[in-house]
């Protein structure tokens, strides 16, 4: 048994070159699953706002139940990668992006930011 919770991370800025960083950065750590199968669907294209130049992407959900290994492995990632966008003030680029989650459930949602 498991149930199904989805986190997504949204990240964006205003200077389209630090969206880049970012975006690499999730891409190396998304790109592959515990088994070293390729996962292309979890890390968007980077997207430009139409007014204003804003730069976005998101890192989708796993799609595996909680606790399952799947589950674990990419928490870890999440983990990782939240860690990165949090050190990037110390590294001059300017990001805001949060983690969101819905479940199985109508009323199971919420924001998370670590």
């Amino acid at each position: 048994m498991g149930y199904n919770r989805h986190h997504v991370i949204f990240v964006c800025s205003f200077m389209s070159e630090h969206t880049e960083v970012a975006h690499a950065k999730a891409l190396e750590l998304f790109s592959h699953d515990q088994d070293g199968k390729p996962t292309p669907a979890m890390v968007t294209n980077i997207f430009k706002s139409k007014m204003n130049s804003w730069h976005y992407f998101f890192v989708g959900p796993d799609g595996s139940k909680e606790w399952w290994a799947t589950s674990d492995f990419f928490n870890t990632k999440r983990d990782e990668f939240k860690a990165f966008l949090n050190s990037t003030v110390d590294r001059d680029l300017f990001l805001t992006w949060t983690e969101s989650w819905v479940g199985e459930e109508c009323d199971d949602y919420g924001i998370i930011r670590d």
